[in-house]
């Protein structure tokens, strides 16, 4: 139906963004870079906030691409879920493989041993989770503790 009338070699308005439309348009430059340094720099939480519809999520995926060669990334797109879930959600993300019905401290413990390794090794690990103000405040705070 679009292809054709509009000239175009596929289809539109995909359900996940496509980094490969990514425009960058000054205030998504803006963004992007603004993530990068601070990222880059050792920031510990950064926030990126916008309107519905503005490209946040695309923007999410494009900074993981941007970070490939240089980190380890974990990309949560619906974080509204428990401080467990959560936790096993970033395993999942980075690979490692942990049974769910673990401990939450085994999880944690299993986490933390990753991380530390990742760390040691010169690589840096990012969290990404998109929709962030959908978490509940006992995740936020499990996230806390865990940086």
């Amino acid at each position: 139906m679009y292809l054709r009338p509009f000239g175009l070699r596929e289809l539109p308005f995909s359900l996940t963004p496509d980094t490969a439309f990514f425009f960058a348009h000054h205030g998504a430059q803006a963004a992007l870079n603004t993530l990068l340094v601070s990222l880059r720099s050792g920031e510990g939480f950064v926030k990126i906030v916008a309107e519905v519809g503005c490209g946040k999520t695309l923007l999410c995926r494009r900074l993981i691409a941007a970070l490939a060669a240089e980190s380890e990334t974990a990309y949560v797109p619906n974080p509204s879920m428990d401080a467990r879930t959560m936790l096993l959600a970033v395993c999942d993300e980075l690979d490692i493989e942990i049974d769910s019905t673990e401990s939450a401290h085994r999880i944690v413990k299993e986490l933390k041993r990753v991380l530390l390794g990742h760390a040691r090794a010169g690589r840096r690990v990012v969290l990404i989770i998109d929709e962030a103000q959908s978490i509940p405040d006992e995740t936020i705070e499990a996230l806390r503790l865990m940086s």
